[in-house]
């Protein structure tokens, strides 16, 4: 049986979620050119022979190796598409930890990083007046060896990374009405409110994290560091207080009444929380929580930072791509 030539790393099934056409097309946004064009989930988001390397000792194909882990929790991730819900069992969360952080790890995106790794020791060793050929035991990267290291690396910390994610809280999310998500050829976004110390704050253990990947055109998977859930919980939790405490003291309502605004602080402040309270139960039960329309557009714009290549529209609307592509320049 012939091997396959194109090696996806972003599967084809992701993508068909993001087109309603029969035969698997889909509309693409080039993030380097702007150009917009029609084309089949077979020839995009992939490269020719992506897990192939060719040693000294001949060729190694890791294609089926990829698609085993694929296939591993493709029934999770078809479910939680299908119920547009998560149960939040351990097995649907070790499952989708895993689906996740494969996702990160696996795109020519990532890859490149190791490139971009070498390229930062080879400024770093000229401070000191020598350059990487003259480093004993430096071999240097040609495409060979950048699989290699690429796969090695997937392969070993595959399971770390999942463990990881694992620990975060699990949240689905759905666009408004008419409003759609974008995928990226590195779909695994990250997003932090924080301000970024010393040694940034997007890494896998930051407070504050945010991971993002959607499941389909109209559902969005949300991983949170465990410090945000928390930090929302003692939010409602202290604008009861605050609520009870208006409701209950004569010299409160007086205060409130005096200040300016403050009977309308207090009615947007019951709506506030009310909304965060109807949150909370979403997460809790596995629904999926509405996003707002400036919701949707933030997060698409961080799949167009994120990409490397390609952006996904099912409907291809790209006004947003294209206002960015035009910054951008």
């Amino acid at each position: 049986m012939n091997e396959p030539i194109a090696h996806h790393f972003v599967p084809q099934h992701l993508q068909c979620n993001f087109s309603d056409d029969p035969n698997e097309q889909v509309s693409v946004f080039d993030v380097t050119d702007g150009r917009k064009f029609p084309t089949g989930t077979k020839v995009v988001m992939q490269r020719g022979h992506f897990h192939t390397v060719i040693g000294p000792r001949g060729r190694a194909n890791f294609e089926t190796s990829m698609t085993e882990i694929e296939n591993s929790v493709l029934h999770t991730y078809q479910s939680v598409v299908a119920a547009k819900h998560l149960t939040l069992s351990d097995e649907e969360i070790g499952h989708l930890s895993v689906l996740v952080a494969f996702q990160e790890l696996r795109t020519s995106q990532f890859r490149n990083q190791f490139l971009n790794l070498e390229s930062q020791l080879a400024e770093h060793v000229a401070k000191f007046g020598t350059t990487l050929k003259q480093v004993e035991g430096y071999e240097p990267f040609d495409q060979e060896t950048l699989k290699a290291n690429h796969l090695i690396f997937l392969s070993e910390h595959l399971r770390g990374f999942a463990r990881i994610i694992s620990k975060m809280n699990f949240v689905l999310m759905s666009p408004p009405p008419g409003q759609h998500l974008y995928l990226g050829d590195s779909p695994v976004v990250r997003h932090n409110d924080n301000e970024a110390g010393f040694w940034g704050n997007l890494g896998f253990a930051s407070d504050g994290l945010q991971l993002y990947m959607p499941l389909s055109k109209d559902l969005l998977l949300g991983m949170w560091a465990p410090d945000l859930l928390h930090g929302l919980r003692e939010s409602v939790a202290d604008a009861r207080r605050l609520h009870a405490q208006y409701t209950l003291s004569p010299q409160a309502q007086v205060s409130i009444s005096n200040a300016v605004g403050g009977s309308d602080i207090v009615v947007a402040s019951v709506e506030v929380t009310r909304a965060n309270e109807k949150r909370l139960r979403k997460i809790a039960s596995g629904e999926p929580i509405e996003m707002f329309s400036d919701n949707v557009h933030f997060y698409n714009s961080l799949q167009l930072n994120s990409a490397e290549r390609h952006v996904v529209c099912p409907y291809g609307d790209y006004d947003l791509a294209d206002r960015w592509f035009a910054q951008k320049a």
